[in-house]
């Protein structure tokens, strides 16, 4: 029997016939091998699929969320894989945001990691590796929230996972959102088939605006970098949009619109305590955001052999910088203890001192 090191040997053993005839692999692993071999979802042909549930039995949170600071892992398909199937918590989690709330101060932050961040992901049966952030959703949406609590140091309350069409059905329930983008572009045909341009400035979109805006990169210098600041973007005005009285008045009638396009494990009760406090005190939220920033390119004594040993050799990968871990840390722990403060000032106070 020969033993593989890593998913390029075993691949290149399949498409030469020599030792390997069938292979047997999760559903998604398909999606994450077609990124290195284009042909490989034409090549092979199915022989039989089974379906494995398990019952996904996530911590109950005793917070109150009318007083007490809390986080949400936001977890989104935005490629293909799974985009207009049925919604399931497992997957390749292609958007990964935090939102930590601090209901007294009326303060969220909202902290995006790039999907191909190379951190140590929690895996099958609890076993921690380094791999990509996205591959994480392979194995549930609590391994992905694991592996971003061990990132971060911190507690993940609930989580909210949607795909693109429960996107296009929440911003449509919504009436609308109104997107401020930081840069001027015209999306493509990866991101939407019509080819929508958005200002720098707001943006009054539709759910199908909304989620081409999220998905765009090609057209940005920084690529995914700027995407997953535009999908904070998205997620913000999506906030500010929900939190409005006009929304909050009929919210019954817009989660009922939605309640099949996206998995929560947020109860019922929960989300109706923090619409009550919101209808009682209409004080506005201050809603902020922070990208992780990182390198495309290997740091020191990790070279590509390294990269191909693991499997992710030609794949795309980012190496979050440990500053700005370290400062997404911070400012989720200051918005926990209470803190008033404007991320881009503080960020740039940061950068002043380092300097």
């Amino acid at each position: 029997m020969a033993e593989y090191k890593s998913w390029d040997d075993l691949v290149d053993a399949f498409y030469t016939n020599k030792d390997v005839q069938v292979l047997v692999m999760n559903d998604s692993m398909i999606g994450v091998i077609s990124t290195q071999y284009e042909d490989f979802a034409d090549q092979i042909k199915i022989i039989k699929k089974y379906e494995y549930k398990k019952l996904v039995q996530t911590q109950k949170s005793t917070v109150n969320v009318k007083k007490d600071p809390f986080v949400i892992y936001v977890s989104g398909i935005s490629s293909d894989d799974g985009a207009d199937s049925e919604l399931s918590d497992r997957g390749l989690s292609d958007v990964n945001i935090l939102a930590v709330v601090n209901p007294e101060t009326r303060q969220i932050l909202l902290v995006t990691t790039p999907r191909d961040s190379y951190i140590k992901i929690t895996g099958p049966d609890g076993r921690k590796g380094y791999d990509k952030l996205t591959h994480a959703g392979n194995y549930g949406v609590e391994a992905s929230m694991e592996t971003l609590e061990d990132l971060y140091g911190v507690n993940i309350d609930y989580y909210v996972k949607i795909n693109f069409s429960g996107c296009v059905a929440v911003v449509d329930a919504l009436g609308g959102i109104t997107i401020d983008s930081e840069i001027e572009f015209t999306c493509g045909q990866d991101a939407s088939p019509i080819p929508y341009h958005f200002v720098k400035g707001e943006n009054e979109c539709d759910g199908e605006m909304a989620v081409a805006f999220s998905r765009e990169r090609h057209a940005f210098l920084a690529g995914d970098f700027q995407r997953g600041r535009n999908q904070t973007a998205a997620i913000k005005a999506i906030l500010q949009k929900a939190t409005s009285p006009a929304i909050l008045t009929k919210y019954s009638a817009v989660l009922d619109a939605v309640s099949d396009m996206f998995l929560t494990n947020i109860p019922t009760s929960t989300i109706s305590d923090i619409v009550k406090m919101q209808l009682s005190d209409s004080k506005s939220w201050n809603i902020q955001t922070y990208s992780i920033n990182g390198t495309t390119e290997p740091p020191a004594g990790q070279s590509a052999a390294y990269l191909e040993i693991t499997g992710l050799r030609g794949a795309s990968v980012v190496y979050p910088y440990a500053d700005s871990i370290n400062t997404a840390i911070k400012l989720m722990s200051m918005i926990q203890n209470g803190e008033v403060f404007d991320v881009d000032e503080y960020v740039e106070s940061q950068n002043q001192s380092n300097n």
